[in-house]
């Protein structure tokens, strides 16, 4: 679980890029980024369209400026931005974290790493992708086809979270993109850590690891890998729930 920068320039560009187009199949709607503090970006995504075929340049300057990037995968409406649909469920872990001495920088606890890896074995799914921004890890689970249905995909969430022991809380405040004329300014609001339309971590510095922060690594990307609902449904199904190493 360890996050270091061996990965290249290029390669890292190329991992992000992959993940967003992964995202974008749930077009049409508007993808929601958030690019440090409080900047957020809105990028429109028509239906039948290759929706991303180069990192956006707001993206890339975040990368530049050491931004801690997030992303909320459903894609909302143009209007007040409420998810519309999305094209992956994801489970977030927020484990503990230790100075790693050998290395200068930070590690998952060990216990909670395990657990983490445990969990996400349980599964008769494997994650398309792994996201470790040490603080946050977080798997995603693309769809074969989008899912445009938010109640039914809540509803998966929350099952995914609490089957593998994945965070539900707390609320994450999710302010809106700057407003665009001709469209009123959505207002700010707080959504479950395991909602659709959440932010999560996906590029740039770890958020709370200090100046000398590490850079958000995604471990493990496997595009080719999507999966039906039924088939979701019968992973979650298949065994008890079983708690995770994180806190709700």
């Amino acid at each position: 679980m360890t996050a270091t920068a061996d990965t290249t320039q290029t390669g890292y560009c190329a991992q992000l890029l992959a993940l967003l187009q992964l995202i974008a199949r749930a077009a049409p709607g508007s993808l929601l980024l958030s690019l440090g503090r409080r900047d957020r970006a809105q990028l429109r995504l028509q239906a039948g369209e290759r929706p991303i075929l180069v990192l956006p340049t707001c993206v890339l300057a975040a990368l530049e400026s050491d931004q801690h990037i997030g992303v909320a995968p459903a894609l909302g409406d143009d209007v007040v931005g409420e998810p519309i649909s999305t094209a992956m469920i994801f489970a977030r872990f927020r484990p503990s974290i230790v100075p790693s001495d050998d290395r200068g920088g930070y590690d998952v606890v060990g216990a909670d790493a395990a657990k983490i890896r445990d969990a996400l074995a349980s599964l008769t799914l494997a994650p398309a992708c792994l996201v470790n921004a040490l603080t946050e890890v977080v798997a995603f689970y693309p769809l074969r086809d989008p899912l445009r249905d938010m109640p039914r995909a809540r509803a998966l969430q929350r099952r995914l979270a609490e089957r593998l022991g994945a965070v539900t809380q707390p609320e994450i405040e999710m302010a809106p993109p700057p407003q665009v004329y001709g469209y009123p300014s959505p207002p700010s609001r707080k959504l479950p850590a395991d909602d659709p339309g959440v932010f999560v971590p996906i590029a740039g510095k770890v958020r709370g690891a200090g100046v000398f922060a590490p850079w958000i690594m995604i471990t493990m990307l496997n595009a080719e890998r999507r999966y039906t609902l039924d088939e979701i449904d019968a992973a979650l199904a298949s065994a008890a729930t079983k708690k995770g190493p994180t806190k709700s």
